[in-house]
């Protein structure tokens, strides 16, 4: 700014030096399901439906909080809809696998279906397909589901390496 303009012209002019530190409060809401419980966020373990609430320490003594709102939706636990066939009836190989599966059994198959261990679908083929490439698909478990034409129903815990 300036102050008082000098006779000759001159303006005294002063500078200011500004230090702005904020503190930031927030909030989000997520939902999962109750198969994922036990997450970590930040140094929380998210174990239950809730409010967890993180604060970020500063030098300056401006803390954040951020609070995230969790909800969970409960799995399906009814298997007395899922007719399962006999054990030895269907093979899937290579498992674990790192990329394509071959599936061996009796009768035609309506649909094959893959759910990573959140119960997410992840892949959905119909048709009686007897081979698989999961390698575009991330490392991990799943349990992958078959259905024949029948109606009959078989899962099966798939390894993607």
């Amino acid at each position: 700014f300036v102050d008082n303009p000098a006779p000759a012209g001159c303006d005294s002019m002063y500078y200011l030096q500004l230090y702005v530190s904020y503190t930031y409060v927030g909030e989000f809401d997520t939902t999962v399901r109750d198969t994922s419980l036990g997450f970590r966020w930040h140094d929380l373990t998210c174990d239950h439906a809730g409010d967890y609430t993180f604060i970020l320490h500063t030098v300056d003594g401006c803390d954040s909080t951020l609070t995230m709102h969790l909800h969970v939706i409960e799995t399906p636990r009814d298997t007395q809809s899922i007719e399962l066939v006999d054990v030895d009836s269907w093979l899937v190989y290579p498992n674990p696998t790192s990329g394509v599966i071959t599936l061996q059994g009796d009768g035609q198959l309506s649909s094959i279906e893959l759910f990573d261990v959140a119960g997410r679908r992840v892949l959905l083929r119909k048709g009686d397909v007897r081979r698989l490439n999961l390698s575009d698909l991330s490392e991990g478990s799943y349990i992958l589901r078959l259905t024949t034409t029948e109606g009959r129903t078989r899962l099966l815990k798939l390894i993607r390496q």
